[in-house]
């Protein structure tokens, strides 16, 4: 219960000694239940907040160790894979976050963005292979909804070339995108 009211503490505190009072009760909660994730994760998006990236990254890092579940913490390590560029840690976050919540269209909006960054089609394509329950309609938006067509063909052919080929069903909307702009 303290690491719970702990994190809600964090979450609507509005000033630096509020902080401080959610990180002392985060503490407290930890002396109590060492494995209390959320005053784990407190501690560190306070890092974060209070300019210790390190800190925070090795903080929510243990976070997500302790339960995969907690959408703060994997929003935070997402974010922080998107800046460092490191698209398979990014892929597993955006996994996580949509196999945990049910509203994830922004975290689809993010892959799909990332797509287009030729570094980030190999892990997302290995990523695909596994057949996620996002995975149809992450392919259907993919192919609807990115301009040009290069994109989407470099996921479809990489899925092409492993054991879980793109359907017929997952490449329509791309076809028809094709059709419609005189591509095909």
């Amino acid at each position: 219960a303290l690491a719970n009211a702990a994190a809600e503490q964090f979450n609507t505190a509005k000033s630096p000694a509020q902080i401080a009072d959610a990180e002392r009760d985060a503490v407290a909660a930890l002396s109590n239940g060492p494995l209390e994730a959320s005053a784990v994760r407190t501690l560190g998006l306070s890092a974060a907040l209070t300019g210790h990236p390190d800190r925070a990254a090795s903080l929510l890092s243990l976070a997500q160790r302790m339960t995969l579940r907690d959408v703060p913490t994997q929003l935070w390590l997402l974010d922080a894979s998107v800046e460092r560029a490191d698209y398979p840690a990014t892929v597993m976050h955006a996994d996580v976050l949509m196999r945990t919540t049910l509203e994830y269209s922004q975290v689809e909006t993010l892959l799909i963005q990332l797509a287009s960054d030729p570094r980030a089609v190999a892990p997302l394509v290995a990523h695909l292979y596994v057949n996620p329950d996002w995975r149809r309609s992450f392919l259907a938006r993919l192919g609807a909804e990115v301009i040009g067509p290069d994109t989407p063909f470099m996921i479809f052919r990489g899925l092409m070339a492993g054991p879980t080929p793109a359907t017929a069903e997952e490449t329509e909307p791309y076809f028809m995108r094709l059709v419609a702009a005189g591509l095909y």
